[in-house]
């Protein structure tokens, strides 16, 4: 998959979607529940490409990974970035492509059907 700077990541094979607060049109997870909700961003790409991606609340940055291009020709780079972070109903969480090299080259799916690139969100504690 490729992205530009600033172009939202959309995951469009969605494994557990529980209250659909995930919206895989847009892009976008709205917080059904105020409280501590437990998020992690994970995602491969190779060389010569790299990109740094982040987690978006409510268009702010929460945290971010990067994937750089260094190691062999053909090497892949692996990223992660999590958090806990207290949401409010109708938050809402994106990833975006903070950084690419024009374009980004994410793998998403292999032939074995691994994914190397995901999101995971869900709701920790409600206060």
């Amino acid at each position: 998959m490729e992205y530009q700077k600033g172009a939202l990541v959309l995951f469009n094979n969605v494994v557990t979607n529980y209250g659909n607060a995930y919206n895989k049109i847009t892009g976008s997870f709205t917080a059904p529940y105020h409280g501590l909700y437990f998020l992690t961003l994970y995602f491969m790409t190779t060389k010569p490409h790299s990109s740094l991606l982040g987690i978006f609340l409510n268009n702010e940055r929460l945290c971010t990974s990067y994937a750089g291009s260094g190691g062999a020709t053909g090497a892949h780079e692996v990223a992660t970035c999590t958090t806990i972070k207290e949401l409010k109903v109708g938050d809402i969480l994106n990833v975006k492509a903070v950084y690419s090299q024009a374009p980004a080259i994410l793998y998403k799916t292999d032939v074995n059907m691994k994914n190397h690139i995901g999101f995971v969100g869900f709701l920790y504690k409600t206060l």
